[in-house]
């Protein structure tokens, strides 16, 4: 039964490397000065200790300032224990008689991930995924409606959710 749980997990994590996108990779690296760190820094930790919904303890409790991880260690906190409750949303949001890809599944756990767990319950992607659609054009449409941040159309978001829409319907 161990080596069962392990191969799916490893399967499991080198499907969502693929899937889901590395902001990372796509803004390339920025070199800051010490006192943008430690803003970025302070601003990150109340941010994600306190207001991303649905993930109030993630991985900012009880770090301090100087703490570090490895590369793998990021990639594991990420895939095994960050994205498990936009998972766990998706699971519950989609009718249970729903049969998805693997593609369309990885599609809803990103967008609900940078969304939200109510965004996505009240979203449109979730409702043509519930009705069994096979609109392409409404499906892109519906995933290119998260592209804006207090109002205003953002470039990198318009970005994601066409990648994400893409991937949905590959």
């Amino acid at each position: 039964m161990g080596a069962l749980i392990n191969y799916i997990r490893s399967n499991w994590i080198e499907r969502r490397k693929a899937n889901l996108p590395h902001d990372a990779e796509r803004r390339g690296p920025k070199r800051l000065n010490r006192r943008e760190v430690d803003a970025m820094w302070a601003k990150a930790v109340q941010y994600f200790s306190q207001t991303v919904i649905g993930h109030r303890d993630g991985h900012t409790k009880g770090v301090k300032m100087g703490d570090t991880c490895t590369e793998q260690q990021a990639d594991d906190w990420f895939t095994l224990e960050d994205v498990a409750w936009a998972e766990r949303c998706v699971e519950k949001a989609v009718l249970p008689d729903v049969v998805m890809t693997d593609a369309e599944f990885d599609a809803l756990v990103s967008l609900t991930f940078n969304i939200g767990c109510a965004g996505f319950q009240q979203s449109t992607v979730l409702k043509l995924v519930n009705a069994g659609s096979e609109d392409e054009a409404a499906y892109r449409h519906a995933f290119g409606m998260w592209n804006k941040q207090r109002g205003k159309e953002l470039a990198g978001l318009t970005r994601r959710r066409a990648e994400e829409a893409e991937n949905f319907l590959a």
